[in-house]
């Protein structure tokens, strides 16, 4: 049975195709939003983007 070797190309391809999928920028998103309304103590601006982004993340869509 042959086995192939991933280049350092081929897993910089794979970790870039992970971070950039639609669920993780959601996710990446939310956090940037919750963040947001901790660091500025505004919750009633962030949080409800916070959460929608989080919901789109989650979704089957």
């Amino acid at each position: 049975m042959k086995t192939e070797k991933k280049s350092l190309a081929d897993r910089i391809r794979a970790a870039a195709k992970a971070c950039i999928c639609h669920r993780s920028l959601y996710g990446q998103l939310s956090g940037c939003h919750g963040f947001a309304a901790w660091a500025t103590g505004k919750p009633e601006i962030y949080v409800p983007m916070a959460v929608l982004y989080a919901v789109l993340a989650f979704s089957e869509h």
